[in-house]
């Protein structure tokens, strides 16, 4: 019954998240980027985490001014759960632009759109992340390519990474840890978004976590310069997987 509880009232926060951005992007006429939209969407993604009964443990601060935020990638409820403490554009296939509802919520949100064509999809991605960094805006993507157990961080994709070399932006990883008191793990098995499993069944196994927690690290920002992006790549990796194991063991010593 708590589960059904969970996913109406979710529902329901689904459709004011439609009416705050209407209200502020027609109405009040401003833009996605107005300081004051971006606290009001923040909030609206906050409390989206609060009625999924995650509790978020933060550690460190988003810098300011523009920068690339990677992240490892281990379920769809990583974009609100980052989106709650921060405020990235996010990236998306251009056909979602198109799409009722969700493409005009996401043109409103100032999302950078990926145009295919006769390029590659990391082409395509960094041409975007190349014209929101010049653009002074702060972007969000997962390297990692695809979700995973969450157990490791997995490799980061190098092409990805010439976007911010080529206009010296810095880029600032997060690290994303879920932890539950449904298995003695330490990392959440429900959580997760991987294999075949639906959307839906997905979400319903998160409403059923006991004691859902998400700790999210900001660590230090490298600034770029002329590195290689191989070396950056493996640099960022490297120090995710350190914080992870980190989080891992904090967790293995408080039981």
């Amino acid at each position: 019954m708590i589960k059904v509880l969970k996913f109406l009232r979710m529902f329901a926060h689904l459709f004011s998240g439609v009416w705050l951005v209407f209200y502020q992007t027609r109405i009040k006429k401003r833009s996605a980027q107005n300081p004051e939209v971006q606290a009001r969407i923040r909030q609206w993604f906050a409390k989206s985490c609060h009625i999924l009964g995650i509790t978020i443990n933060q550690q460190g601060e988003p810098i300011d001014g523009p920068v690339l935020f990677i992240a490892n990638h281990v379920s769809w409820l990583d974009i609100p759960l980052v989106a709650s403490v921060a405020s990235p554009r996010f990236l998306s296939k251009s056909e979602i632009s198109s799409w009722p509802v969700i493409g005009w919520l996401a043109r409103k949100v100032n999302t950078l759109f990926i145009v295919r064509g006769d390029r590659t999809a990391a082409e395509a991605a960094s041409a975007a992340i190349v014209e929101g960094l010049e653009e002074k805006s702060q972007i969000l993507i997962f390297p990692e390519g695809t979700t995973t157990d969450g157990k490791v961080v997995g490799r980061l994709h190098a092409r990805l990474f010439g976007a911010p070399i080529k206009v010296s932006a810095p880029v600032q990883p997060i690290v994303i840890h879920y932890t539950d008191n449904n298995t003695d793990a330490q990392q959440s098995e429900r959580v997760p978004y991987i294999g075949k499993q639906t959307l839906i069944a997905n979400l319903w196994a998160v409403l059923g976590c006991k004691d859902l927690n998400a700790n999210v690290y900001f660590l230090p920002p490298v600034e770029t310069g002329d590195m290689p992006r191989k070396e950056l790549a493996n640099t960022l990796q490297t120090q995710m997987q350190i914080t992870l194991q980190k989080s891992q063991a904090k967790l293995r010593l408080s039981h």
